[in-house]
């Protein structure tokens, strides 16, 4: 910064220069203009006086820059140093392109606006995603706009003990060679301040705990950039702009880890993506695996991939030198209270991607508003990520930490019995939404919504309650939901879990239970293509069912047999079976169950070709759904199309399936809209109008898709292929069931 006398003698020059050209021209014969003419004489005068001034201004000046550079007693010391604290650069830093633009961009729009006041930037995030490497390279990048020095500080704000404001102020002092040691921290603020002003200084705040740490180092100079790192965001310092950092994309991730494996002789793209899955995409946890894969140059990514795929032992192997993914859990884990903190080992023992504080409410066997408080502290310590809404998550390494903190520091009998009441508040969820249902088909619309979020958090506490011995949460738990893996196509899903209710059934030792599994198995194999391995299941049910007489679960298990005959053309076969379940209907109220049999016999009228026959079952069925629940079973209108059509009355039967299919659009039930699609399609064609049913092909056909149908997308692709065509596919009856 220029002194005042510097200016002077600035200006003096100037108008001595002047002074000299005017003077020089009158020597030569020249004159002055206007009203000057006639002072040709003072021009030499005006030079000398000039000279003397600027004499006076350098002397000046020298005295001044004397006195900004003399200590004690009038003696020189050297000039301020600029101070360059930034910790070196990340040789190879890789990926977080988006949030260096984003935070380069709100440092161009500071100097656009020319804001009051120092551009704050404050990254936070979870332990180990990398927020002070992106702070130092952000630093790096911008240094040269900070020509007056960059100052860097670790508030070591996740530690026990915090730095303190004035012992971070006082370092800073020391690196812009400033004398004085105030002893107050308001004091040391306001020289920091002081010292700050009109120049353009970086600071890297890393590390820290909280708002009331940082604020008294901040600059009041708006030339002045600051970064701030921290855990948790620090949401009360004023004018800050926050960025979250999460985990690196993939892409990025297996990036960061290629110079390490790149000269590996294994290390294949899916191996490296493998690794970086294994790593969480964690910046630390990559880091680390990347370090220790350059250590061992006898190991291939293969060797490194066994040891972190054993989840017992991955966060033992994510450690290197001074570098330790546990370690940095740790640091976060440690200060939480004992409630929040036993709050936080248990949910390691949830499954799924995220979970309700609900969930958590069972899982601690806490009232909810106190799950719910853990959570917020869990999330502002950055443990737990919230979802959004009601929902929250956690980083798969934290999830083996938490589990690994409760395998060490909980009772095993405490820990089985947190399980067992995540599964029994699950199985109780499941009941709930059961009871909703119009019928054994058609799931209320907020169960599917339900059982879209607790899914995976279901199927985890199934496992978790059959490797405890819990068989009967384990069927009744099956039974509840069964049907809702069905609606969501998620057939492989469904199969292991069913498979999982027949052998916890077994080891009941109930013929009931068993039977009752074996039926709930027979249905997702059946939709799955399977006609064998249902049949033979059905068959083992029948085979438990019987020597307790009638009872709708038999009647039940022989309605599905015959369907199943059906399907694989055995229509004599059929219609034994279908007639030995309509014996069984005696002493059995259940009208839903009279109903399901007659509508199936039904069709094996159909099948021999006695369509009035079958409408006269169908129509007996509908009377008895309705005298039940008020409406129709919505699977009946597909029989009555197909009874309809072949009886010619056309315009009933295209009324009842578009009827159908606007009553399955409003419950979401995919899999039925899509049955009577490719049926409404097979009426259109018959009746010559082939753009409509082309046009119901296609929904059939993208449903089917959606739904991973296998063998009803091969038979409507199959058919719609013939129909653009031109041609005409294979005549089926009205209701051939697609498998």
């Amino acid at each position: 910064m220029r002194s005042r006398s510097g200016v002077i003698l600035a200006i003096i020059g100037v108008l001595l220069t002047v002074a000299i050209g005017i003077a020089t021209n009158v020597a030569t014969g020249g004159t002055l203009p206007g009203w000057l003419a006639g002072h040709e004489a003072l021009a030499w005068p005006a030079v000398a006086v000039l000279a003397l001034a600027a004499v006076a201004a350098a002397l000046a000046e020298w005295h001044s820059n004397r006195a900004r550079t003399a200590g004690p007693g009038g003696t020189l010391q050297a000039a301020a140093p600029v101070a360059a604290q930034l910790p070196p650069d990340i040789a190879d830093f890789a990926g977080r392109r988006a949030e260096l633009k984003e935070l380069q961009r709100l440092i161009r729009h500071h100097r656009r606006t020319r804001s009051q006041g120092p551009l704050v930037l404050h990254i936070f995030g979870p332990p180990g995603v990398g927020k002070s490497t992106l702070a130092v390279r952000l630093g790096h990048l911008i240094s040269a706009r900070h020509p007056d020095g960059s100052l860097y500080a670790d508030l070591r704000g996740a530690d026990p003990q915090a730095r303190s404001p004035i012992e971070i102020i006082v370092g800073f002092l020391v690196a812009m060679g400033v004398s004085e040691r105030p002893s107050h921290l308001e004091d040391a603020s306001t020289l920091l301040r002081t010292s700050l002003h009109r120049k353009h200084v970086l600071l890297l705040l890393d590390n820290a705990s909280d708002a009331v740490q940082v604020r008294p180092l901040l600059p009041a100079e708006t030339r002045c950039t600051v970064i701030v790192t921290s855990r948790a965001p620090l949401a009360a310092l004023a004018g800050a702009h926050l960025i979250r950092l999460n985990p690196l994309p993939p892409a990025d991730a297996a990036a960061m880890l290629r110079p390490a494996t790149s000269a590996l002789p294994d290390a294949s793209p899916q191996d490296v993506d493998r690794l970086a899955v294994a790593c969480g995409n964690l910046p630390l946890a990559l880091r680390i695996a990347a370090s220790r894969l350059r250590e061992r140059t006898d190991w291939t990514v293969t060797d490194l991939l066994r040891r972190l795929e054993d989840q017992h032992r991955r966060l033992g192997e994510l450690r290197v030198g001074d570098l330790e993914v546990r370690a940095s859990f740790a640091v976060s884990y440690a200060p939480q209270h004992p409630s929040v903190a036993h709050t936080f080992r248990l949910l390691g023992l949830l499954h799924g991607l995220d979970f309700s504080a609900a969930t958590v409410a069972a899982l601690t066997a806490k009232p909810l508003d106190e799950a719910a408080a853990d959570l917020d502290r869990l999330t502002e310590a950055q443990l737990v990520e919230g979802r959004g809404g009601d929902r929250y998550g956690m980083h798969d390494l934290l999830r083996l930490f938490a589990r690994e903190r409760a395998e060490a520091q909980e009772d095993a009998t405490h820990l089985a019995a947190a399980q067992s009441r995540v599964a029994q508040w699950h199985l109780q969820s499941a009941s709930h939404w059961l009871s909703l249902a119009a019928d054994g088909e058609q799931p209320d619309p907020g169960a599917l919504q339900w059982f879209d979020a607790e899914r995976l958090g279901l199927l985890g506490a199934v496992t978790d309650a059959f490797n405890a011995g819990q068989w009967e949460i384990v069927c009744d738990t099956t039974t509840a939901i069964r049907d809702l893996f069905r609606y969501r196509g998620l057939w492989e899903q469904g199969e292991q879990l069913c498979r999982t209710a027949v052998a916890a059934a077994r080891r009941l030792g109930r013929p009931q239970a068993i039977a009752q599994a074996l039926v709930e198995l027979s249905s997702i194999l059946n939709e799955m293509g399977r006609p064998d391995q249902t049949a033979a299941s059905l068959r083992e049910a029948c085979e438990l069912l019987a020597p307790a007489g009638p009872q709708p679960l038999l009647v039940g298990a022989l309605t599905h047999l015959g369907e199943v005959y059906r399907h694989q053309g055995d229509t004599e076969q059929a219609m034994q079976v279908l007639q030995q379940a309509c014996q069984h209907l005696d002493g059995i109220e259940d009208l839903h169950t009279h109903a399901w049999v007659h509508t199936h016999l039904g069709a094996a009228y159909f099948d021999t070709g006695s369509p009035q026959q079958a409408l006269e079952c169908y129509n007996l069925a509908d009377g008895l759904y309705r005298q039940a629940t008020g409406e129709r079973w919505h699977w009946l209108g597909y029989y009555l199309a197909g009874a309809y059509a072949a009886l010619e009355r056309h315009d009933e039967a295209e009324h009842v399936l578009l009827e159908s299919i606007q009553a399955q659009r409003q419950t979401g039930n995919l899999r039925s809209i899509a049955w009577f699609a490719l049926t409404l399609a097979r009426l259109l064609l018959e009746l010559g109008r082939r753009p409509e049913a082309e046009h119901w092909y296609r929904e059939a056909l993208t449903i089917a898709r959606q739904m991973r149908l296998r063998p009803y997308e091969t038979e409507v692709l199959s058919e719609l292929q013939a129909v653009t065509a031109g041609g005409r596919p294979d005549r089926r009856p009205m209701n051939a069931w697609p498998f």
